[in-house]
């Protein structure tokens, strides 16, 4: 009895997950002008094992993104944005930020492509963050 009480959940999260997507939009700048080359990222945020990378993409020259992305899972994803770059550091690129956005659940569809995109709008990225 303590083992079947035990592998039901496990057997019952590796058959019974659904795919849900969600994606993301934005234009980051730097001291006012497009911030190109960014990495851009796209995580399903896990307590208990290690964040799932959904999507991940550079910035245009226009310092425009867009990613969309999916995930399996039992219960629903909790999707963030990560931002890396080094805007405003004297350091250049030796001097890595790392901002998080989190995106509402509000955002997120039951299936493989997304219904709505979470537009971020332009976000500045020189200055400090809290984060």
């Amino acid at each position: 009895m303590f083992i079947s009480s035990n592998i039901l959940p496990i057997t019952y999260g590796l058959f019974f997950r659904h795919v849900q997507s969600v994606s993301v939009q934005g234009y980051l700048k730097c001291n006012d002008k497009p911030a190109t080359d960014i990495t851009v990222k796209l995580y399903d945020k896990d307590t208990f094992t290690f964040d799932d990378l959904m999507a991940k993409g550079k910035t245009d020259s226009n310092g425009y993104f867009k990613l969309s992305g999916s995930e399996k899972e039992m219960t629903k994803i909790d999707p963030e944005l990560v931002i890396h770059n080094s805007c405003g550091s004297k350091l250049g690129k030796f001097s890595m930020k790392r901002i998080k956005v989190t995106i509402p659940k509000s955002y997120i569809t039951n299936g493989p492509i997304p219904s709505k995109v979470f537009d971020i709008g332009t976000m500045e990225l020189a200055g400090k963050i809290k984060t």
